[in-house]
């Protein structure tokens, strides 16, 4: 038998030619060539049909070849219908798939993602129905065939082996004409090819299914593609379920579904292109620009007008308008423009842009259906950059620049703007005070032209200001621009804080110059003693002596004296800022004359030692450069170092002992301002209880708010003094047992407690914490006293004398005043209480009208309450009920002055909330809310002409107060010129007091410095208050009055406390004079002496003199014997 596998590959395109013409009966139904048997007569029948007769043998086999082929197109069917299903469930899946994508994006970016959810669905789905139309004609036209389906069968079922593409192609190549001739040429019998043909058909025929071999592949899985359009259906259906209005309107077009549930407004886009031209405003000079808005987003300079050139969605619009919003000072702000439209789908709207905010459009259809794009777009106003001022002379920082009265300031400064400038100031203000500030408009040509930058410089004459001690003035440059729309902008410089020293401030800056000079001594004594010349020698009682190496050479001679030189330099400089500093010590006001000699006396000895120190450099000086300088020269050196030792230790032992005396006074100093501070405070606290005064009662308010502020800064200066002051005089035991940080906190918590029982009424609760505080301020006092190392007071009898009878003086003039200011209060409060009775009388029964008017406010607005109205609106409402509460406090207490200021309070907001309302009224769309809108603006008319009414009437009663205030003062000029010219006496004895004092200032000065300031503002008072009573201004002269008798009341404490300062003045002065003698340092005690030298060398590198103070006394105390 011949090998199937040599046999040619069969002719697929041929068999499928054949098919055309084959019948389409089932091959049981076909006429079967072969019989089968079990004795292989087949084979024997179908050989001798070989051999007997051909065109018999050829129609059995073209019937078998035709029922193998049908019974392969059955399977080949049955082997693509799953495929088409596993191609459908992908298809569906993907058009799950592409839906499900675009409910999300609709979902993530809300109305945004409408259209690009419509956008997803159309080319998604297109997609997805084109790709599957594609691939079924595809499928379709690309058939396998029966020979590939044979294939595949033999593929799967070895049984069949080769058998069946085999068959095929015998029974094709029988088939044709010539085809057995064609078979025995190539040795094949056509005999057993054609009975191959029957048994391949007869096998396939047994194994088939329902006439098909699709059994014998393996099944497909689709549990892939299954799954996955099983889950995308479940979760499509889930979302439908939980949102069908929302999923149906996405999935069909419509922007989230609103349609679909039947909401009023449809959201979907209106305007797609927006191009934009921005016009400037007219002051920047800019050109205009045209930009096209992508996202709609809008950037530009505030006042520019915008004109947009809109494309339209394409649909017929009956209107179209731009809602622009925005957030301002009083709320949500909302302008709605109407859109031009124009042909083809054009539109066209202008606005002017002044707030940042958002705008958007809406529109109306041609059926009438409302719709909104519902997209936000970001309006950013860019507002117009005020000028930038800068100080170009001065560098301002936290410290204050110190000045004189009468100093001239340079100053400079640049001014830029982005558009140009429009005028340029100098402005000064004292201290925090801008409502009081001056301006000093500069008038400069180069403003003419408006440049955008300028620079100028200018003198400042301090003169002007007539500045006083303590008086603190902010100077600073200011700039306006061009701005027409919002403007004009301001900018100013970084204000310049000048302050003006007080004696107080000049003299905590000498005692601290003088601490920083002492260092510098210590440090140079210091370098001098770490680098002595020669060796110290005691010379029996002639003290010591310095003696040099006599084998010194010509180069340690010369350094010897280079050494001297560069000690000599360094003095000098160190001198030199002590000149200085000895001309403001002179100048010193608080410096007490024993102190200030003492200093200039300092300063002289160390003048005098650089002197000669200078005159022996320079004799020496050329000796040196030659290198010729011999040891009698070199011994001259080392005596006179020796001397710069010695001297340099006297000095600074004097030095040290005035800084301690200036400091004790400090602190003393310090204490007495306390005690005046709260004697003040007692005076107008009885002064208070005594008048009942309101104007004072504010003034007591103040003075504790400033004495607050005061004592927190005396108790801390106080304890930075005490803590500064030397061990050797001050108990420090006794001090660091003081709490002064707690009983600071403690006064300040009665000073609080006092405020608040003033407050309440309760003077004598208040003067009661008045002396618990003096008891603390008594037991601190007390604490310093006795950590001072003071000596018993001595006895001054001419300053006794004279500060009794300057006491007495005092005395007689403040009952003087207290008689005149006693008499004038009378009087005013006579003058107040009929001033009171007559406007009673005159107002009484218009206060009832008015009352009248005010009740028919109040009901007016409960019933605007009781409308529908926006809630933003009803806080308009609740606001004017406050107002109109308040007027009807005041028209009850008859107070015509807080009356009035209520009443155009109360007519200005009513005002504003009929302009609110009318505005609100425009943007309701609720029938309901637009009629209570209605009814409100209605009820607020009236209420506002009803208002005006009511200020009217207060005007006119004010009015007339007035005048019969006029005529009152008239009917009592006589009384007031009576007053006056015994206000003129008072103030004549205190210009007589003055003369009194400066006498005795010339003996004290500090009794002049303590004592003249509150004299002469005292003087001041009773003058201003003597001018006030001839003008007929009693209240004004009361109020001087009251001035003038604090002054005098501090002034008497004052004297008090300057005898107090002289008496220890001169208990120290006599404390110094009978000190008992100490031993000075020398040959008995050499070595206690060189001790002291070396334990000065050490403790002088680290800046302190704890180790040796005992010494140091003791040493200084034999010197100034």
């Amino acid at each position: 038998m011949h090998d199937d596998t040599k046999l040619p590959p069969p002719d697929d395109q041929g068999a499928e030619s054949g098919d055309v013409g084959v019948s389409q009966e089932t091959p049981e139904g076909a006429s079967a060539p072969v019989t089968p048997s079990e004795d292989g007569r087949a084979e024997s029948n179908i050989s001798g049909g070989d051999e007997g007769g051909g065109s018999s043998g050829n129609a059995q086999v073209s019937a078998s070849l035709r029922a193998l082929e049908v019974l392969l197109r059955r399977t080949e069917r049955d082997l693509r219908r799953p495929i088409l299903l596993e191609g459908g469930l992908w298809a569906a899946s993907g058009a799950l798939a592409v839906a499900l994508s675009a409910l999300a994006v609709a979902a993530m970016f809300e109305v945004q993602g409408a259209l690009v959810a419509r956008w997803m669905l159309g080319v998604g789905l297109s997609s997805v129905a084109i790709s599957a139309l594609v691939a079924l004609v595809l499928f379709r036209a690309r058939g396998r065939g029966a020979t590939t389906t044979a294939q595949l069968i033999q593929r799967h079922e070895t049984s069949f082996r080769n058998d069946l593409v085999s068959a095929l192609e015998f029974g094709r190549r029988l088939s044709a004409e010539g085809g057995r001739q064609a078979l025995a040429a190539e040795g094949v019998s056509a005999g057993l090819a054609a009975a191959h043909v029957h048994r391949a058909l007869k096998s396939a025929m047994a194994r088939a299914r329902e006439q098909s071999l699709a059994h014998l592949v393996p099944a497909r899985d689709l549990r892939a593609p299954a799954a996955a359009a099983g889950l995308l259906m479940a979760v499509l259906l889930g979302v439908t379920a939980w949102q069908p209005g929302w999923t149906l309107g996405v999935l069909s077009g419509d922007r989230l579904g609103a349609s679909v549930v039947g909401d009023r407004v449809r959201v979907r886009p209106i305007v797609g292109q927006i191009d934009a031209i921005f016009v400037y405003p007219e002051y920047t000079a800019m050109p205009r620009q045209m930009a096209r808005l992508g996202s709609g987003f809008m950037e530009t300079l505030e006042g520019t007008r915008v004109h947009l050139q809109l494309g339209l969605w394409p649909e017929d619009w009956q209107k179209v308008e731009l809602v622009r919003r925005w957030q301002g000072d009083a709320g949500e702000g909302q302008e709605v423009l109407p859109v031009q439209l124009g042909e083809g789908h054009q539109g066209s709207v202008s606005l002017t842009l002044k707030e940042s905010g958002s705008y958007a459009f809406r529109a109306v259809t041609a059926e009438g259906v409302p719709v909104e794009d519902g997209v936000e777009r970001t309006i950013r106003v860019v507002a117009d950059a005020p000028p930038q001022v800068r100080l170009t002379s001065h560098q301002p920082g936290p410290e204050p620049l110190i000045v004189q009265p009468d100093d001239v300031l340079e100053l400079s400064v640049e001014a830029l703007d982005d558009f140009g400038l429009s005028g340029l100031s100098l402005v000064h203000q004292f201290g925090d005070d801008e409502q009081g500030a001056e301006r000093q408009s500069l008038e400069l040509s180069e403003l003419a032209s408006k440049p955008q930058g300028v620079e100028h410089s200018l003198s400042f004459d301090l003169a002007e200001l007539a500045l006083q001690p303590k008086d603190q003035v902010l100077i600073y440059f200011s700039a306006t621009d061009i701005n027409t729309v919002t403007g004009p902008g301001e900018g100013r410089s970084e204000a310049l804080v000048i302050y003006v020293e007080s004696p107080e401030d000049q003299h905590l800056r000498n005692i601290a110059d003088q601490q920083a000079l002492l260092e510098a001594l210590l440090l140079h004594l210091a370098d001098v003693l770490e680098a002595p010349v020669g060796e110290r020698v005691a010379q029996g009682d002639e003290g010591y002596r310095m003696e040099v190496d006599a084998g010194l050479d010509a180069a340690a001679r010369s350094a010897i004296y280079e050494q001297g030189v560069a000690h000599h330099q360094a003095r000098e400089l160190i001198l030199s800022e002590l000149e200085g500093l000895r001309e403001r010590v002179a100048e010193d006001p608080m410096m007490s004359g024993r102190n200030a000699a003492l200093f200039d006396g300092l300063a002289a000895q160390l003048s005098g030692l650089q002197e000669e120190g200078a005159r022996l450099w320079e004799r020496l000086q050329a000796r040196s450069e030659r290198g010729d300088l011999t040891m009698g020269h070199v011994q001259t050196l080392a005596d006179f170092s020796l001397q710069v030792e010695d001297e340099l230790e006297k000095a600074l032992l004097r030095f040290d002992e005035l800084l301690a005396r200036q400091k004790m006074e400090l602190v003393e100093a310090t204490a007495e301002d306390l005690k005046a501070m709260r004697e003040r405070l007692r005076e107008l606290l009885e002064q208070y209880r005594d008048t009942e005064d309101e104007a004072l009662k504010e003034a007591i308010k103040r003075e504790v708010q400033r004495l607050r502020q005061r004592m927190a800064e005396l108790m801390a200066r106080m304890q930075m003094q005490m803590e500064q002051l030397p061990q050797d005089h001050v108990n420090m035991e006794a001090l660091e047992q003081m709490q002064m940080e707690s009983e600071a906190q403690q006064m300040g918590d009665q000073l609080q407690s006092i405020e608040e029982l003033l407050e309440k009424g309760d003077i004598d609760g208040a003067l009661a914490e008045l002396d618990r505080m003096d008891e603390l301020m008594e037991g601190l006092n007390s604490e310093v006293e006795q950590g001072m190392d003071q000596a018993a007071p001595q006895g001054i009898s001419e300053l006794d004398r004279q500060m009794g009878e300057l006491m007495e003086d005092v005395s007689q003039l403040q009952e003087m005043e207290r008689a005149i200011e006693q008499e004038t209060r009378q009087m005013e409060d006579a003058l107040a209480e009929e001033r009171r009775e007559a406007i009673q009388e005159m107002v009484a029964p218009a206060v009832e009208e008015l009352l009248k008017k005010v009740a028919e406010q109040e009901r007016d607005l409960g019933r605007m309450e009781g409308l529908d109205l926006p809630v933003r609106d009803y806080g308009q409402i609740e606001y004017n009920a406050e107002q109109v509460e308040r007027l009807r406090e005041m028209l009850e207490q008859q107070d015509l002055q807080l009356a009035l200021e209520a009443a155009e309070l109360s007519e200005r907001r009513l005002r504003g909330m009929r302009s609110t309302l009318s505005l609100s009224e425009r943007y309701v769309r609720e029938d309901a809310q637009r009629n209570a809108l209605r009814r409100a603006h209605a009820t607020s008319d009236t209420m506002a002409g009803r208002a005006e009414e009511i200020v009217e009437m207060l005007q006119e009663f004010k009015e007339q107060a007035s005048e019969q205030r006029q005529q009152e003062q008239g009917d009592q000029q006589e009384r007031y010129e009576e007053l006056a010219e015994r206000q003129q006496q008072a103030r004549q004895r205190a210009e007589a007091l003055r003369q009194k004092v400066e006498q005795t200032g010339e003996r004290f000065p500090m009794v002049r410095d303590q004592v003249m300031p509150s004299l002469e503002q005292a003087t001041e008072a009773m003058q201003q208050a003597e001018e006030r009573l001839r003008q007929g201004e009693g209240q004004q002269a009361l109020d001087r009055e009251r001035s003038a008798l604090d002054q005098l009341g501090q002034l008497g404490e004052q004297m008090r406390q300057a005898m107090q300062q002289e008496r220890r003045q001169q208990r120290r002065s006599g404390r110094q004079q009978k000190t008992e003698k100490v031993e000075i340092p020398g040959e008995s005690s050499r070595e206690a002496q060189e001790r002291l030298r070396r334990e000065m060398m050490e403790g002088m590198r680290e800046g302190r003199l704890e180790d040796y103070d005992s010494e140091i006394e003791r040493y200084y105390r034999s010197l100034v014997e």
